[in-house]
């Protein structure tokens, strides 16, 4: 997943099992809150693709 979400939302993300969370994934919010919103959006973006 953390793959797809780099190459098609272009969002980098870690994958949880690298924390001992395997199926989670992690997200820096060490960003301004403009960069978040966005990249929230894109990740929607991306979900919403797989229900449509």
């Amino acid at each position: 997943m953390v793959e797809k979400l780099l190459e098609e939302a272009h969002v980098a993300t870690v994958d949880g099992a690298a924390f001992g969370l395997p199926g989670y994934l992690r997200l820096s919010y060490a960003a301004s809150l403009d960069n978040l919103i966005e990249a929230v959006s894109r990740i929607n973006e991306y979900m919403q693709s797989f229900i449509k």
